[in-house]
């Protein structure tokens, strides 16, 4: 035999071992590599979701909405008479999904103001009524996102 043939002999019996050790390493998911072991980096292939009702809650680009939202808000926000009487202040949590087509919905108060019952209703009118923000992405897809937004109220 000559020296190249053996070379590859060799050569290709260091490949199915270390093919071998790798698939019976993968089972266990640790890998353990040896001082003569060569591993071959793979790429793992990044797929669509195959589910367009999948709503994500992080995304390569995030939704957003088109324009000034604190400037949206303080223009569209009214402060309900009774509770500007009374004097009734806080924050209140919006959680909405940001569909595809960047439109709202799924609109939820995740934590209101106590005694607040007004202003969380018009935390609810104002995002319904806003414009179309852009789209999440995700895998160069427009996705459905779960946002949280919060709102201030008060009278200051």
């Amino acid at each position: 035999m000559t020296n190249h043939f053996k070379y590859f002999l060799c050569l290709q019996a260091i490949l199915i071992y270390n093919i071998t050790a790798f698939a019976q390493a993968s089972s266990t998911s640790t890998i353990k590599a040896k001082k003569d072991t060569v591993l071959v980096p793979t790429t793992t292939e990044v797929r669509p979701t195959s589910n367009p009702n999948q709503i994500y809650t992080l995304v390569e680009k995030m939704p957003a909405f088109s324009g000034d939202l604190n400037k949206y808000l303080s223009e569209n926000l009214q402060y309900p008479d009774s509770e500007k009487n009374e004097t009734i202040q806080g924050t209140v949590y919006v959680n909405f999904i940001v569909e595809m087509d960047g439109s709202i919905t799924n609109i939820k108060i995740l934590k209101g103001i106590p005694h607040g019952r007004r202003l969380d209703n018009e935390a609810v009118r104002v995002i319904s009524a806003m414009p179309k923000w852009s789209a999440g992405i995700q895998n160069g897809q427009p996705v459905r996102v779960s946002y949280n937004l919060l709102i201030r109220f008060s009278l200051n």
